[in-house]
């Protein structure tokens, strides 16, 4: 296949993306990295509420975080906010060498959520992991440590446009561009962060970075996308909690999390049928 400097376009890389996608059944290779994320998500959470509390208040690292938090299906953002009040107060009790210890911790106990995104990666690219076990770790510490920094830069910059906003809410213009923004901003983040797995995940090399290529912007937009339409659909269609009960939330949070790694692994078909 022709790379995309030798004039390959996108709609014969989204083709060519779409049926490598089919041929490595992604749906079912993401349902596993969904299961993974799901147990990682904890300590994820956990190292992000310790690194944030080195430089903030835990009022200041709740109403941030909760930015976040509140992009996802109803039931599923009150999961995740139940246990980032839980980690929040943990958090409080930890000082000196013991944060050190506990974000170690948390760090280490996230990383099978990175590292089932790269055993993916490496299907998606078609490439044979010659890595060293400690190679691979070090690598799913340093993605994990990047998703929670992320994370919080992500926050934060959310929380600013919200407070921009606020400021200039008599102004409903701007008020609006602001709101706007900040998804934007949001997919600007969704997409680096897509374009630096597509570039550092995978066990054989890809090429330079390129966030702003198909492959990541189609993984930004498809999140992005999915997010909005099955919170649409879990508010006013889908009554998880008639069906399973108490676990109405789990289900929720589960699906979401299989939709977004679907489309991180279609963005990175199309990425590397626009590379090959």
């Amino acid at each position: 296949m022709a790379s995309v400097t030798s004039g390959k376009s996108w709609v014969n890389g989204a083709k060519t993306g779409w049926a490598r996608a089919s041929e490595h059944n992604i749906a079912l290779i993401a349902a596993g990295v969904a299961f993974y994320w799901f147990l990682a998500m904890i300590p994820l959470i956990a190292a992000a509420v310790l690194t944030y509390g080195l430089v903030a208040q835990p009022e200041t690292i709740a109403s941030h975080m909760d930015a976040i938090a509140r992009m996802l299906p109803g039931e599923a953002a009150a999961l995740v906010q139940d246990q980032m009040q839980a980690a929040i107060q943990g958090s409080d009790q930890s000082q000196g060498i013991g944060l050190a210890v506990s974000l170690g911790l948390a760090l280490f106990g996230a990383r099978n959520g990175a590292g089932s995104l790269m055993l993916a990666l490496n299907v998606a690219y078609e490439c044979k992991d010659a890595r060293s076990f400690l190679q691979r770790n070090l690598v799913a510490l340093a993605i994990t440590a990047a998703c929670a920094i992320g994370a919080l830069l992500a926050a934060g910059a959310m929380a600013l446009l919200g407070l921009l906003g606020n400021w200039l809410w008599d102004n409903i213009v701007v008020a609006q561009l602001l709101s706007v923004l900040t998804y934007v901003v949001l997919g600007a983040f969704l997409a680096l962060a897509a374009g630096l797995l597509y570039r550092f995940g995978p066990a054989c090399g890809t090429g330079p970075l390129r966030w702003w290529a198909m492959g990541p912007i189609a993984a930004a937009v498809g999140i992005g996308l999915l997010t909005l339409g099955f919170g649409i659909y879990v508010t006013n269609f889908g009554n998880y909690n008639a069906t399973y009960g108490s676990l109405g939330a789990v289900v929720v949070l589960l699906t979401w999390l299989w939709l977004s790694a679907y489309m991180l692994l279609l963005g990175a078909e199309l990425d590397a049928a626009t590379r090959a």
